[in-house]
């Protein structure tokens, strides 16, 4: 539409009919189960249509002051803020608290949890942590079993990032206890997923950690949870490399960037791309390994990545790169791509392995 048509029909809105947008657009983004509450299959595709019509209805909700519908909606959006735009998303929960309208304690309680999350996502982790523990003692108060075996699965992170590795072992078993007795899946699959961190990093058990995540997957796979799935089949291929199996890490790789790719997850994208230039060049494939790795630092040239993402990549493993450096045909392959799309750069990718 053009520009000044947009701006004529826009002003002649009525509130009415924009509280009705609103409204639509909220029972979409809700209906695409994208809060990290949510029991069914992620719809990400509902959302990533039709971005400007929830930021629209976002932005007529602050304004209007329908701060209940903007925080609704906001939370509804949660695993969308996490993958293309925390910072966005931490601004809208923001506004609303500082607006001081009152919204219902449960509501209170999960947009904490998601301004917790983007701050995580950022890099903020002492200022999440507080997030976190404030939705716990919230959720806590209502009785609400599912908010605080989630908020126990968030602080389990917190924990293990402190280095506090007995804490978060505590938590993550309280937080899978949780899931269980609420019947909350995606939930069993994340606390499994913790556990599988802390056998590899505090029992140094890499075996047990590929048990755990394995059952991990499969339980994200019949959920539906395909962000979530994603990291696990990542994090699979990054025990697997650390075992010298890179042949076994491929297709967890590749599987892992089919999904980061589907759901138009930057962070995962890159991780994924990094991850099977690493199985390149492992395997002998030089010059696959650099245009891989090309195309990663010329997305990080183009936007860096959240110091939460380095920090679970451990700085991308450039170590690995600075060794394949030395090959000529690693720097061909590194150069013919450093120009190239992200998106360019993933088709190729997938469309080359079998």
């Amino acid at each position: 539409m053009l520009e000044t048509i947009r701006e004529f029909a826009a002003a002649r809105l009525d509130d009415e009919t924009h509280r009705l947008h609103a409204r639509y657009y909220l029972a979409l983004a809700e209906a695409a189960n994208l809060a990290a509450d949510s029991a069914g299959p992620q719809r990400n595709e509902l959302v990533l249509l039709d971005q400007q019509n929830m930021r629209a209805a976002l932005t007529w909700a602050l304004a209007a002051g329908e701060i209940e519908l903007l925080l609704r909606l906001a939370v509804a959006l949660e695993n969308f803020w996490a993958t293309l735009d925390p910072d966005e998303g931490a601004r809208w929960l923001t506004a609303a608290f500082e607006s001081g309208v009152e919204v219902p304690a449960v509501l209170h309680a999960r947009a904490l949890r998601v301004q917790g999350g983007m701050s995580n996502v950022l890099g903020t982790f002492e200022g999440a942590e507080q997030l976190f523990l404030q939705s716990l003692a919230e959720f806590e108060a209502l009785g609400d079993e599912l908010g605080i075996a989630i908020l126990k699965h968030r602080l389990t992170t917190s924990a293990r990032m402190r280095g506090d590795l007995e804490r978060a072992q505590q938590l993550a078993e309280e937080a899978l206890a949780g899931h269980r007795r609420a019947g909350f899946r995606r939930g069993e699959a994340q606390a499994l997923t913790a556990l599988g961190y802390l056998a590899l990093l505090r029992d140094r058990d890499p075996d047990r950690a590929l048990v755990l995540l394995e059952e991990a997957a499969a339980i994200a796979e019949e959920a539906g949870f395909r962000w979530w799935l994603a990291g696990i089949c990542s994090d699979i291929a990054l025990v697997l490399l650390e075992a010298r199996r890179p042949d076994a890490a491929e297709p967890w790789a590749c599987r892992s960037l089919e999904l980061t790719s589907g759901i138009r997850d930057r962070r995962g994208i890159v991780v994924g791309l990094a991850l099977l230039a690493e199985i390149a060049a492992e395997t002998g494939r030089h010059e696959r390994s650099g245009r891989l790795w090309g195309a990663v630092e010329s997305e990080l040239e183009r936007a860096p990545l959240s110091m939460f993402t380095i920090w679970l990549y451990r700085d991308l493993r450039s170590d690995w790169c600075a060794a394949a450096a030395n090959d000529p045909a690693f720097e061909h392959g590194r150069a013919a791509v450093r120009e190239l799309a992200l998106d360019a750069a993933v088709s190729a990718c997938l469309a080359s392995v079998d």
